[in-house]
C-alpha cells in the first residue's frame, strides 16, 4: 500500500509504543493547512488520525469533486490520478470494479478497495446526468469521493466535496443520502 503522507499522524500512544500498520505513515510538519477534518481510520487494528484537507474555493471551485478528489489522493496517500470531470475518471484512469449494494461490505473487508481509492457515485438529484461523457454515452455517474478506510466500525469513510461542502461521511450515510456507489478507480500504473 502506498505511503499515507502530508498531515497524517499517529495517536501518540502507538507512536511511543512503537507500533505499525501496513499504511506508511509520514507527519508533515511543513503542512500549513489550517482547515482539515480530523478523521480516524483503522489500519492493521492500528487507528490512524488523517487529516482531511478543506480546500479554498480559490484552489477548489464549489462543483468540483473530481479535482477535491484527486487533490487529496495525491496529498495524503502519494495517489496521482489523471484530471478529469467526474464522470471522465473512468477513461483516463483505471476502473478497479463495478459496485453494487451485494459485493461493497466484501470488497472492503477482503482489501479490493483500498485507501486512496476513488469511488464514482451517482447523485439522482445531478443536472449533470444529463451529460455525456467523452465517449459519447450517458454518463454512469456525476460525483466521486476519495475512499480513506474504515472507521473503528469497520464502515468505509469517503471524503468528498459535495458542491459548496467538504465532507467526511460514511457509506451508509452517503446512501442514506440517496447517493449511490458505481465504481473503484484507482491511478493508471
Amino acid at each position: 500500500m502506498k505511503k499515507l503522507i502530508s498531515g497524517v499522524i499517529l495517536v501518540a500512544s502507538l507512536v511511543g509504543a512503537g507500533i505499525s500498520s501496513k499504511l506508511n505513515v509520514k507527519n508533515h510538519s511543513h503542512d500549513f493547512r489550517k482547515e482539515f477534518i480530523p478523521t480516524t481510520i483503522v489500519s492493521d487494528g492500528v487507528p490512524l488520525e488523517l487529516k482531511v484537507p478543506v480546500y479554498s474555493f480559490d484552489e477548489v471551485p464549489a462543483g468540483y469533486c473530481a479535482r477535491y478528489a484527486r487533490l487529496v489522493a495525491e496529498s495524503l496517500f502519494e495517489e496521482k490520478f489523471v484530471p478529469e470531470n467526474a464522470w471522465n475518471l473512468r477513461y483516463s484512469n483505471k476502473v478497479v470494479k463495478d459496485l453494487d449494494r451485494n459485493n461493497l461490505a466484501n470488497l472492503i473487508r477482503d482489501g479490493e478497495i483500498k485507501p486512496g481509492m476513488i469511488l464514482g457515485i451517482y447523485n439522482p438529484n445531478s443536472l449533470n446526468n444529463l451529460r455525456s461523457d467523452k465517449s459519447g454515452r450517458k454518463i454512469k455517474y456525476s460525483h466521486v469521493g476519495l475512499y480513506l478506510g474504515t472507521n473503528s466500525f469497520g464502515e468505509g469513510l469517503v471524503a468528498h466535496q459535495y458542491i459548496k461542502d467538504t465532507k467526511v461521511e460514511s457509506i451508509s450515510d452517503l446512501e442514506l443520502e440517496g447517493l449511490i456507489l458505481k465504481e473503484v478507480i484507482a491511478p493508471k500504473d
